[in-house]
């Protein structure tokens, strides 16, 4: 059930994060965006002008009651309960995490992966598109065979209706999907650390979560930036954990700002101006035009 004023702005990096990249003189970010390929905009903006897109994770066409519930009953729920753990891992005192902690934050990565405007406009689609499949394989079975009068009746409610039936399905299924039970075991069993620089270039996009494939195995490694100075590890073995903190801080810096700004979409947020045209040269070159 939604609160009596249900947010529209649905964020897909949550502001407790974005924060981290706020230049405290003037409480703004600097914010580029790619509206089309080959076009770099920026401007600085707050933490509520960031990050979102109206009515992302809206059940479309659903009583006003229910419409944002995956927004309200499930996002929020799983951003509220990462806060606890994300400031732990930015004051270094992530060792001291409790089982309900770690718990949190991996849940938090996980939908991390799933929450953008690109991904969850794509799982949209093919949900669509199975529900679609669905229905039209149980009514030729159910047609095979049966005189009923009223099939012809079930029929026509599930076309006139379909479009609202699987609105529904997508985003009721969206929170168990989202949730690997397996990746999330693993990145549980990995070695968790967190790099920290001190000139705040560290960049986030809109896909935040880097890794390296498969991550159980040797070499294995998960990334997130956590702040403008700051980058969440998860590591697989101790070999790999060594290398990683054998390599110059510098060249770290640069592949995960490389990585996030070639992969990302339609968004890249920096703390200042010192990248401006690394991130015009690298945003979304990795992006298909």
């Amino acid at each position: 059930m939604n609160p009596p004023n249900p947010p529209k702005d649905h964020h897909y990096i949550p502001q407790f994060m974005l924060n981290g990249w706020v230049n405290p003189s003037t409480n703004e970010l600097l914010r580029y965006t790619r509206p089309i390929p080959g076009k770099v905009m920026l401007a600085r903006k707050p933490t509520t002008a960031t990050g979102f897109e109206e009515f992302l994770y809206e059940m479309r066409g659903a009583p006003k009651e229910i419409a944002q519930m995956l927004e309200t009953d499930f996002f929020q729920k799983i951003d509220n309960n990462a806060k606890k753990p994300y400031s732990m891992l930015i004051e270094n005192e992530y060792m001291s995490m409790t089982d309900q902690d770690k718990n949190h934050w991996v849940i938090f990565i996980l939908t991390m992966m799933m929450r953008t405007p690109q991904y969850f406009d794509s799982y949209r689609d093919k949900s669509y598109g199975k529900f679609d499949q669905t229905v039209k394989t149980v009514l030729e079975n159910f047609q095979n065979g049966n005189d009923n009068p009223e099939l012809e009746n079930i029929k026509k409610l599930i076309q006139e209706n379909k479009e609202i039936i699987s609105e529904y399905v997508t985003i009721q299924c969206f929170p168990q999907i989202s949730q690997n039970i397996s990746l999330g075991n693993k990145i549980l069993r990995m070695l968790w650390t967190v790099m920290t620089v001190e000139d705040g270039t560290i960049l986030i996009s809109d896909k935040p979560i880097l890794l390296k494939m498969p991550i159980e195995k040797t070499g294995g490694i998960l990334a997130m930036p956590l702040t403008s100075n700051k980058v969440f590890f998860a590591v697989n073995d101790k070999e790999t954990y060594a290398r990683l903190e054998a390599i110059k801080l510098s060249r770290i810096v640069n592949i995960i700002n490389k990585l996030i700004s070639r992969r990302a979409e339609k968004l890249i947020v920096a703390k200042n101006d010192k990248l401006d045209s690394f991130i015009r040269i690298n945003f979304g070159a990795n992006i298909p035009n």
